[in-house]
């Protein structure tokens, strides 16, 4: 008997401590839900801002990238105002020199006419020599123009070198004869006969020091406007372009220290 009753407040004894651990563990594990369920939510909050903090940083940089382009296009505008502005100088400046290169044509006319009076065509080819050599200001076409109506072909001629070498065009230079010619006194005292054509592009070929123009030359004295830019340009390189063998040499020589350097070597002016 007293052993059934020991069990039997065993028996109740354990069964109230499980249901106090039971209750304690669901109330336990009931706080531990709330709590997880908490940190959730404040995770889930910490991302949403972490998002929206994002999403405000990319609005930032687009309106950020927006206002750098629209500086862009003011600074473009500026420049294309700026360039617009510079373009209409240029163009004023232009009509101002076409207009007074007209009214200079314009003036002319009157000796234009004084040389056309004249009865002598000796006296007319050299009044209009005269006239293009004083007139530097007139426009190509004119210049030229009043080089063709020149009847004397070596006065014609001159006039053609002139205008070639005023105007820097060798092109002009194919229009003149290879048969009219002038005499020029050497550094030695010697007259020698000169070319127009070959004088237009022994000038041209000094005056922007390029050899090029000396294979135009149809005589001897391509080998001079070889020496003569070889002296110029101080390269012994433009000698080599000399086919005979002793001036090709003197070229070589002239350009050292000391060669020969006389007045009839050096570049000359026309003006």
């Amino acid at each position: 008997m007293d052993v059934e009753k020991t069990f039997t407040l065993y028996l109740a004894f354990t069964l109230l401590v499980f249901f106090a651990a039971a209750f304690y563990y669901s109330e336990n594990s009931n706080k531990l839900d709330e709590c997880t369920n908490r940190l959730i939510e404040q995770k889930n909050r910490a991302w949403r801002s972490d998002l929206d903090n994002r999403s405000c940083t990319m609005e930032l940089m687009e309106c950020s990238n927006e206002l750098n382009k629209t500086f862009k296009r003011v600074l473009d505008l500026s420049r294309e105002v700026k360039n617009l502005t510079k373009g209409k100088k240029i163009l004023e400046s232009e009509l101002r020199r076409e207009r007074d290169s007209y009214k200079t044509s314009l003036e002319s006319l009157t000796e234009f006419s004084e040389c056309e009076v004249m009865g002598n065509q000796s006296l007319k080819d050299n009044c209009f020599l005269a006239l293009i050599l004083r007139k530097k200001s007139l426009p190509e076409f004119i210049q030229l123009a009043t080089c063709g109506i020149i009847q004397n072909r070596d006065v014609r001629d001159k006039c053609l070198m002139y205008v070639a070498i005023r105007l820097n065009k060798p092109e002009i230079c194919d229009e003149i004869s290879n048969k009219s010619f002038f005499y020029i006194i050497t550094c030695r005292g010697i007259e020698i006969k000169h070319y127009y054509r070959d004088e237009c592009y022994l000038d041209l070929a000094l005056e922007e020091r390029d050899a090029s123009l000396c294979e135009k030359i149809n005589n001897s004295y391509r080998n001079e406007c070889y020496t003569r830019i070889a002296m110029l340009t101080e390269d012994s390189g433009v000698c080599e372009e000399i086919t005979n063998k002793e001036d090709r040499e003197n070229c070589i020589e002239a350009i050292k220290p000391g060669g020969c350097r006389c007045t009839a070597c050096k570049s000359k002016t026309i003006s």
